[in-house]
């Protein structure tokens, strides 16, 4: 099995608190049998408060991450499928599903010593 994560980004309109209590009956029988599939499933579900680093916020309309969801599948097509099965889907979310894995480990310049993974990662 590969590694994936699906990111939601949510759609321009506001879900009421029925839809969110709606949405979040839906998916735990969803993850439930996507996890008896075999997908392992590792939801993260992100804060409102934000601060960004950098660059400022794109002008171009992008919908804001809301939450990401780690799953295994066999390829970008299955995990594409879990994607569109998810019950998020019907409440207007916009959802791209992208291969992940660990950093690569690198080996410190010069020293000789055993590799080590990235500082901060």
């Amino acid at each position: 099995m590969n590694q994936f994560v699906i990111i939601f980004k949510q759609g321009p309109a506001t879900l009421t608190d029925s839809d969110r209590q709606n949405l979040r009956e839906a998916t735990a029988p969803w993850a439930r049998k996507v996890n008896e599939d075999g997908h392992r499933l590792e939801p993260r579900i992100l804060g409102p408060e934000r601060e960004s680093v950098g660059e400022s916020e794109p002008a171009d309309g992008t919908w804001p991450i809301t939450a990401l969801l780690f799953l295994a599948a066999r390829d970008l097509q299955e995990a594409a499928a879990v994607a569109r099965s998810h019950p998020a889907m019907s409440y207007g979310f916009q959802v791209e599903v992208r291969p992940w894995a660990a950093p690569a480990v690198t080996s410190p310049t010069g020293s000789g010593g055993p590799p080590r993974r990235p500082q901060g990662l």
